[in-house]
C-alpha cells in the first residue's frame, strides 16, 4: 500500500530471544496495519534456539522471500529488518532496534504478542494533536493460557508511581524515548518498561489511554510468565526505580526530601492506601470520600501517604469495613467471588 502523503513513518520494535514460534505471527500482525507507512525492525538477542536461528536468518536474507513466502501462510511486513546482537535483555534489544530506524514513532512489540489492524491508525492522531503526550496505550485483550480483557486504568501521573499502568506495547513519540535516554538497560529483570514511563514522566512527558481494544497479549503458562519470574526481584527493582526518580518519588508522595528507605515506606503506604480508596466496600460505606488523584499539574498530596493511611485505618467506616470481612457470610461471600467454592 503506498504512503499517503500525511503519513509520517512508524516503526514496530521487535525483540526476540528464542521465540521463532510466536514470531510468524508478531510479523503478521504488522504487515496487517491499516496505517499505510509501517516499518519492521525485528532485533536477534543473541537467540540459541536452532528454529529461531533459522528464522531469523531467512528473515534476513531478502533473495529468499519467495522461499518464505512458501514455507509459511502468515504475511511479513513489506519493510522488514533484522538486526543481531549478543544477549543483552529485553530492555536492550528495543533500544538497539529504536536507535535503529529514524521513524518519528515508534512501536515495543515482544515476539509473543500481536497488533490489531487498526493500532497505529487509531493511535497516532492522538499523539499528534498533543505535543506534550509522549505515548498512547489501549485496553489489552489476553489470549493464551487465560483470556480475557485487560482495562488498563487511565493516565495519572500519581498512580503511575505505585504501579504500571499499561502493558510495554504503546505507540510512543521517538522525541521522548530520545529526551530519557531510552529503557534502563540494567532492568534486566523486568519493570523496564515501567520505569520508562516513569522517566518519560520525569522528563515531562505524559500519556494517554484510548478505549480501544488493540493490543493482543499472550499469556503463558504458570510459572513461565514474566510476573512469576519477576516476583523474587520485585522490592529490590522498586526500589532501584526509587532511587533513579529520587525527585519524582518525593515530590508526587508529598514528601520532603528524605532517605530512600523512607521513600520506600511511603511508597507502600501509598499503595495500600489506594487499594483501600478504590475498593468498592470503602465507596460504599465511605462515599464521600474519594481516592485522591494528581491532576495534569501533579499537585502535591496534602499529607505523606503513611499519615492518610493512617487517618484512613483509624476511621468508623474501615473498622466497620474490617468487622464484616471477618463474618463467616463475608468470608464466604469472598470465596464465592474468588471461585474458591
Amino acid at each position: 500500500m503506498p504512503a499517503a502523503a500525511d503519513s509520517p513513518p512508524v516503526a514496530v520494535v521487535i525483540p526476540c530471544f528464542n521465540q521463532g514460534a510466536y514470531l510468524p505471527e508478531a510479523l503478521a500482525s504488522v504487515a496487517n496495519q491499516t496505517y499505510p507507512n509501517v516499518s519492521c525492525v525485528v532485533v536477534d538477542d543473541g537467540s540459541t534456539d536452532p528454529a529461531t536461528r533459522q528464522l531469523l536468518s531467512d528473515l534476513k536474507d531478502a533473495n529468499r522471500r519467495t522461499a518464505r513466502a512458501a514455507r509459511r501462510s502468515t504475511p511479513l511486513p513489506a519493510d522488514l529488518h533484522v538486526l543481531s546482537q549478543p544477549n543483552r535483555g529485553l530492555a536492550a534489544a528495543r533500544n538497539a532496534g529504536v536507535r535503529a530506524t529514524p521513524a518519528p514513532f515508534f512501536v515495543p512489540l515482544d515476539a509473543d504478542d500481536a497488533l490489531a489492524p487498526g493500532f497505529i491508525a487509531k493511535l497516532l492522531p492522538v499523539l499528534r494533536r498533543e505535543p506534550r503526550w509522549g505515548y498512547a496505550y489501549c485496553t489489552v485483550r489476553l489470549f493464551g493460557a487465560r483470556r480475557g480483557l485487560w482495562c488498563c486504568p487511565a493516565y495519572d501521573p500519581y498512580r503511575l508511581l505505585l504501579g504500571n499502568l499499561s502493558a510495554a506495547t504503546a505507540l510512543v513519540r521517538r522525541e521522548a524515548f530520545d529526551a530519557v535516554g531510552g529503557y534502563a538497560e540494567d532492568m534486566v529483570h523486568g519493570y523496564e518498561d515501567w520505569d520508562f514511563w516513569v522517566a518519560l514522566l520525569a522528563a515531562g512527558w505524559h500519556g494517554v489511554r484510548l478505549p480501544y481494544v488493540l493490543f493482543r497479549y499472550r499469556q503463558h503458562a504458570a510459572g513461565a510468565s514474566m510476573l512469576g519470574r519477576l516476583a523474587p526481584h520485585r522490592e529490590r527493582l522498586i526500589r532501584h526505580m526509587i532511587t533513579r526518580h529520587r525527585p519524582l518519588f518525593v515530590r508526587l508522595l508529598g514528601l520532603r526530601d528524605t532517605d530512600e528507605a523512607t521513600i520506600f515506606a511511603e511508597w507502600q503506604a501509598a499503595v495500600t492506601l489506594d487499594g483501600i480508596e478504590r475498593a468498592t466496600s470503602w465507596r460504599l460505606l465511605h462515599p464521600w470520600a474519594r481516592p485522591w488523584v494528581a491532576t495534569a499539574a501533579e499537585r502535591v498530596p496534602p499529607a505523606p501517604p503513611s499519615l492518610r493511611l493512617t487517618a484512613v485505618q483509624r476511621s468508623r467506616a474501615y473498622r466497620l469495613i474490617a468487622a464484616a470481612k471477618r463474618t463467616r457470610l463475608l468470608r464466604w461471600y469472598a470465596r464465592w467471588c474468588h471461585g474458591g467454592g
